[in-house]
């Protein structure tokens, strides 16, 4: 009869059939029925699990819990059934981490030690002072706890203090709870202010605008019509409108008896006549803008659009546009079509361009185009190498048209 090995779950693991001596199923020999030289499997099993399978390379075939003693490392290892996982360092007695359970809840915490010295603990969970012992013992050695952790433990890493050991951390902190140092936070320039920061509560650091880039015209609060700003919109100086500024902004001086006159000259303005009119070649230049065109102009699309209108400017035109045919091709339905960036169509074929595999309806009585088979339910070596089998639609008909697949 064939035995049924269960893991410690209760779920099946192996069936070990009569005569056979199992090694694949795990790190151990699993002896079946009837099976005979046994005797040599089961005194390795013993010597194996005696040492722990103590070697420099892991066990075969491990299981969920398993322990393993890996002498090229000497650490002791669990298998947590993805990987090999090493207790914590080796303790050798004085030096090294060991577990302790402490507390009320009996949390175990990893004490490490050097020299029979504490030097940290880690602890998963906060104990506080007054849960937890005076004492603890390690190895047949007692250790003072209370004054090395007079506020208790806290989740996480717990330095001992104890000014003996003369240990420290090095490297930088990630995170700390204050500056040993308070920093005095100074803005100046634009703003100015300053506060006392040492990162144990948030700082309000109360500013200023200050003056040192504002000239004198405005340090004297007041309206003002013309403002000097710099980079930081802050303004920098202040006054009133001239009225050289508003000649400036013009462009030309306002009216006024000195600046018209009849004829054509530099920062004047011309007159009109009793009838309302220019003099003769008065005015010359571009017109800025005009009811129409002396002579009109002929608007035109080309290129992928195409039309034309005459236009002079005295109205609204509507051009009529056409698209250009392409050449070569015809209005119709096709499986395979070439288009340019702007999305039109600029060739189009039914099976040219399809890929490896395609099926596509063809007509029945048509010869069909290199690199294509019927679909037959045979089995071909495509282009690529590949080997495909063509469904078996040879009886398929749709519209006197039949399926075929490309090849090559």
């Amino acid at each position: 009869m064939t035995y049924n090995i269960s893991r410690a779950d209760g779920t099946h693991l192996f069936t070990i059939f009569d005569n056979n001596i199992e090694t694949k199923a795990i790190s151990l020999a699993l002896i079946g029925r009837n099976a005979v030289n046994f005797g040599q499997q089961l005194n390795q099993n013993q010597v194996d699990l005696a040492q722990n399978w103590a070697n420099s390379a892991a066990p075969r075939n491990p299981m969920p819990g398993q322990s393993w003693y890996d002498t090229a490392n000497t650490a002791y290892k669990i298998y947590d059934g993805a990987a090999w996982k090493a207790y914590h360092p080796p303790f050798d007695g004085s030096s090294g981490t060991a577990t302790a359970f402490l507390g009320s809840l009996n949390t175990p915490v990893a004490i490490t030690l050097d020299a029979n010295r504490i030097i940290h603990v880690v602890s998963h969970s906060r104990i506080p002072r007054s849960s937890m012992p005076d004492y603890v013992t390690i190895n047949t050695i007692t250790y003072v706890l209370s004054a090395l952790y007079p506020n208790g433990l806290y989740p996480g890493f717990n330095m001992a203090n104890d000014p003996n050991t003369f240990l420290a951390f090095n490297g930088t902190a990630t995170q700390t709870a204050a500056l040993s140092t308070a920093s005095n936070l100074v803005v100046q320039g634009a703003m100015t202010g300053n506060v006392m920061f040492d990162g144990t509560a948030d700082a309000n650091l109360s500013v200023s605008l200050s003056n040192i880039h504002v000239s004198n015209t405005a340090t004297i609060s007041g309206t003002y019509t013309k403002l000097r700003v710099n980079d930081a919109g802050l303004v920098i100086s202040a006054g009133n409108i001239t009225a050289q500024d508003v000649a400036n902004a013009l462009g030309y001086q306002p009216i006024n008896s000195n600046t018209i006159n009849v004829q054509s000259s530099s920062n004047t303005i011309v007159s009109r006549d009793a009838n309302g009119n220019f003099a003769a070649n008065i005015m010359t230049g571009t017109a800025t803008l005009a009811h129409g065109l002396a002579t009109p102009i002929m608007l035109s699309l080309a290129g992928d659009l195409q039309g034309a209108t005459s236009f002079d400017g005295t109205a609204n035109v509507t051009i009529s546009s056409n698209l250009a045919a392409v050449s070569g091709l015809s209005a119709g339905s096709y499986n395979v079509v070439n288009v340019d960036t702007t999305g039109r169509i600029l060739a189009a074929d039914t099976v040219s361009g399809m890929p490896l595999g395609s099926l596509v309806l063809i007509a029945a009585d048509s010869e069909l185009p290199d690199g294509w088979i019927w679909c037959q339910g045979q089995t071909v070596v495509i282009a690529n190498g590949g080997v495909v089998a063509a469904p078996a639609l040879s009886n398929v008909y749709v519209g006197g048209s039949q399926y075929a697949m490309r090849v090559s």
